[in-house]
């Protein structure tokens, strides 16, 4: 799961209330992520994804080519606790619900990133998020809310090109404001492009997990 929130935090950093860095407990995440997914669950039916109106949208596609079986490679990006150390944000993750539907492993997740905004101030940020996983057919997608209003949704397709070099394709959909989605999109897609290329040479490196 990689979001924009980095880019976005600069242009949004002046409407931020100010905080501190100690982390709130578990029980104040998941009332977080409850507000959240209710105005996550409240755009989208007011704003159907096909028909956006006062916010836009733009999707980017991403592929790599890792030298690692692809149950390696798949058991790495979409456990969302083997991201750290690779993603230079990203400080705490506090799950809040697992579940299986329909042979999808579902997770409930609040990831807390600490974004430099300038000026040495550092600002941590909460990403709201839903991964679905779908081990038997290594692919899983991620759906996630931050506020103000920034949506982004990932589709991550594993496929194995041999028994030792797996194909990693992400379909990454961006959804803001209007004014917001430039920035959404452009920070968003680096980090996204940045993260893969981390991995991969975290996995080639020998410091996947196996």
């Amino acid at each position: 799961m990689r979001s924009a929130i980095a880019a976005l935090i600069t242009a949004t950093a002046c409407a931020t209330p100010a905080v501190t860095t100690t982390f709130s407990t578990d029980d104040i995440y998941a009332a977080h992520f409850t507000t959240a997914w209710a105005a996550y669950a409240a755009q989208t039916a007011s704003d159907p994804p096909d028909q956006p109106t006062h916010r836009s949208r733009e999707q980017r596609t991403l592929q790599v080519v890792i030298n690692a079986p692809v149950a390696v490679v798949f058991a790495r990006f979409s456990d969302v606790n083997q991201h750290f150390g690779l993603h230079p944000l990203l400080r705490h993750v506090v799950t809040h619900e697992l579940s299986r539907t329909d042979g999808l492993r579902e997770r409930r997740f609040t990831a807390i990133e600490d974004v430099d905004v300038g000026f040495g101030v550092v600002v941590p940020v909460e990403t709201h998020a839903v991964t679905r996983i779908d081990a038997a057919h290594h692919r899983y997608t991620t759906e996630s809310w931050t506020d103000p209003g920034v949506i982004t949704r990932q589709i991550f397709v594993f496929t194995a090109v041999d028994n030792d070099l797996t194909r990693v394709d992400e379909t990454i959909t961006f959804e803001a404001p209007l004014l917001l989605l430039p920035t959404a999109v452009d920070g968003g897609f680096h980090a996204h492009s940045h993260f893969m290329a981390v991995v991969k040479s975290a996995i080639q490196g020998g410091k996947a997990k196996r």
